[in-house]
């Protein structure tokens, strides 16, 4: 499930970076199609176009619904108080074990030298 989540949001951030690619390609893939009936300048053939305007036209659009949702922020209104019909209730536990605690009095118990190993350095 987590691998599956993982590779859409990926795949979505893929395609945001590489839209305008997408748009040249589909350009080039189309470029006859365009240049005879979508271009803005058909009744300018002088100008060469060959659809080139339609490609602008379209980066432009993308550069803009980008910088869009760049521009976009997240805005969370947080209350600053609590309702008026905010109640709590508390019901009293009862501890399921009492602790007793004692201390020892005496002398306090000595490091196992058994254990307590200061470094060497050799």
């Amino acid at each position: 499930m987590k691998s599956g989540i993982t590779i859409l949001l990926l795949f979505v951030m893929l395609m945001q970076i590489l839209s305008r690619a997408f748009i040249v390609l589909d350009y080039q893939l189309n470029k006859d199609y365009i240049g005879e009936f979508l271009c803005i300048n058909q009744s300018k053939p002088e100008l060469n176009c060959e659809g080139h305007c339609y490609l602008q036209k379209n980066l432009k659009k993308a550069e803009q619904s980008e910088n869009k949702s760049t521009q976009q922020t997240l805005k969370i209104d947080f209350p600053l108080s609590l309702p008026v019909n905010f109640t709590c209730s508390f019901s009293q536990v009862t501890p399921i074990q009492t602790f007793i605690f004692r201390y020892l009095v005496g002398h306090p118990v000595r490091y196992l030298a058994a254990i307590f190993h200061p470094p060497s350095y050799s």
